[in-house]
């Protein structure tokens, strides 16, 4: 039995979406233009990603039958012949509650603001400078070498991980390094998210070096995918956000393996689950990326993007 859906029906909800580890759907507590609750499947945890509502399975039910405590919700769950281990629930809210992980802020001070890399590839000192990175002097016992770290804020501006640049080139060493757990971020909305509520349109691109091109031209409503998954956290930022144009804008790479190019239409049906068509547009930069594009192509890209 697959309890937590059978609640979730006993409450009321309706069209409830499997995504592997969770549902979605609407909330039944507010109105809604978008399936925007999530709850897991293992622990009830839920997410309100359009009010940034959440907490454990007990309080979805108090707000979902407009309960006044828990205690009622409690009560109406021991009145349903339905199998629901407490504890258990319990022990994986909590879980899901400390999942992520954080870095010390004291590895900014590891960082070498010396930014001639990004400013001989025609970035400013200026956009750069908003991200407080710099060339490895330590950061995670020297695991970044030779490479300008960027440190991955969230929206509290707690350091989720670090994504580095290569400044030499290697026939050994990938481009881009990573450390921290990619499938949270959404990156850089500790800068980007006042961007995309002014606009009400995100721009989704591929990389680091992607979003500082359209930085640096004034284009700050950008989220990076790094690489071409799109992550469930991005997806709930999208739902956060009262959209009216989603942007795919990964990489061009029809001359070479078309992987950015099918990238790009998996994005997109996979945002037609959460927005209607018209909302969603893929729009590849005119050169492989926006780091070989000119500060005009860029603007006019963007001009016609709209």
């Amino acid at each position: 039995m697959d309890e937590i859906k059978d609640i979730l029906s006993e409450l009321g909800y309706s069209q409830i979406k499997d995504y592997a580890s969770e549902y979605r759907m609407f909330p039944i507590y507010r109105q809604s233009d978008s399936p925007c609750l999530s709850v897991k499947k293992n622990s009830g945890f839920f997410i309100d990603y359009g009010r940034d509502i959440k907490g454990d399975f007990l309080k979805l039910i108090q707000i979902s039958l407009n309960f006044k405590d828990k205690t009622k919700a409690k009560e109406w769950l021991s009145n349903k012949d339905i199998q629901f281990d407490e504890q258990k629930i319990r022990q994986k809210t909590l879980e899901k509650l400390n999942y992520k992980k954080f870095y010390s802020k004291d590895n900014l001070s590891k960082l070498i603001s010396t930014h001639n890399y990004w400013i001989n590839r025609g970035v400013n000192k200026e956009t750069l400078e908003l991200f407080k990175g710099g060339l490895d002097n330590g950061i995670e016992g020297g695991k970044f070498y030779n490479r300008y770290v960027f440190p991955i804020f969230d929206e509290n501006l707690n350091i989720l991980g670090f994504s580095g640049r290569l400044t030499k080139h290697s026939e050994r060493a990938p481009k881009w390094k990573h450390i921290g757990q990619k499938s949270n971020w959404t990156y850089p909305s500790f800068l980007s998210s006042e961007y995309v509520n002014e606009k009400r349109e995100l721009i989704i691109v591929e990389s680091i070096g992607d979003m500082l091109a359209l930085f640096n031209c004034g284009i700050k409503n950008v989220i990076v995918a790094f690489g071409v998954t799109l992550s469930n956290s991005i997806i709930n930022f999208t739902l956060r956000h009262r959209l009216n144009r989603i942007i795919i804008a990964l990489n061009d790479d029809s001359q070479n393996n078309n992987v950015g190019n099918k990238a790009a239409l998996k994005f997109k049906n996979e945002l037609s689950k959460h927005f209607n068509e018209d909302k969603i547009k893929i729009k590849l930069p005119i050169e492989k990326d926006f780091g070989e594009m000119s500060a005009n192509q860029i603007l006019d890209w963007y001009k016609n993007a709209r």
